[in-house]
């Protein structure tokens, strides 16, 4: 399915008393990408989550247009679409590494016949039957940018994708991430280290405020 545009409009989003970030709008289209920056704890990862669904904002809207939708926002927002890459590897550690994969393209609707040809593109091909419990943490990351292979989804969100990626494997993730943008897809990623692409667009999140009742905000620097 082919996304026509991305657009985010005021959104917010608060933990707690603390107001991570608000009025954040953009738009994005085929082929452009856009890099999150700040530091720990401004809102970078909430902010992915909330793209990917999986978090609702404070406010604002996610609106995800495709060629089938036309002039409406798609109702499933990025389900089906969308791939989710983060810290947690969403392994089960007692499953090889082919049946994770297996797993993961199977209930992503994705190309079961690709996962050979994906594990040799990560460098995972000699241990299809190592169990993921014996991976080292680089590796897990590797098979877990194996999806990126066997599932076609437009709109990848990445967050902190090149963590404990070695030389080779970052090299790797530059030209998946590269290619995808090449083929028109849309890329959003948050991260502290280069990517080795360059990103049409940058956000940085400056980390917010406190919010003590709906009347007072403190500035975080003053407190």
């Amino acid at each position: 399915m082919k996304i026509n545009r991305i657009i985010i409009q005021n959104l917010s989003a608060q933990k707690g008393e603390r107001l991570l970030f608000e009025d954040i709008s953009f738009e994005l289209e085929p082929g452009q990408s856009l890099l999150l920056k700040g530091p720990n704890g401004s809102g970078k990862t909430t902010l992915l989550h909330i793209l990917a669904g999986a978090d609702q904002p404070k406010g604002g809207d996610v609106n995800i247009y495709t060629i089938s939708s036309g002039e409406t926002p798609r109702q499933d927002g990025v389900i089906g679409i969308s791939h989710f890459i983060t810290h947690q590897d969403g392994l089960k550690k007692s499953l090889t590494v082919h049946e994770n994969l297996t797993f993961w393209t199977e209930y992503m609707g994705g190309d079961k016949t690709r996962i050979d040809s994906a594990l040799r593109t990560v460098g995972l091909e000699p241990m299809p039957h190592i169990l993921a419990a014996r991976l080292s943490a680089g590796q897990k990351k590797r098979l877990m940018l194996a999806r990126l292979l066997t599932v076609s989804h437009p709109f990848w969100l990445l967050d902190e994708p090149s963590v404990s990626l070695d030389d080779d494997g970052q090299k790797l993730l530059t030209k998946l991430m590269q290619e995808h943008i090449s083929a028109g897809g849309i890329l959003i990623a948050a991260s502290h280290l280069p990517l080795g692409i360059e990103f049409n667009h940058t956000l940085t999140l400056t980390g917010g405020r406190y919010m003590f009742n709906d009347d007072y905000l403190l500035d975080e620097e003053n407190i």
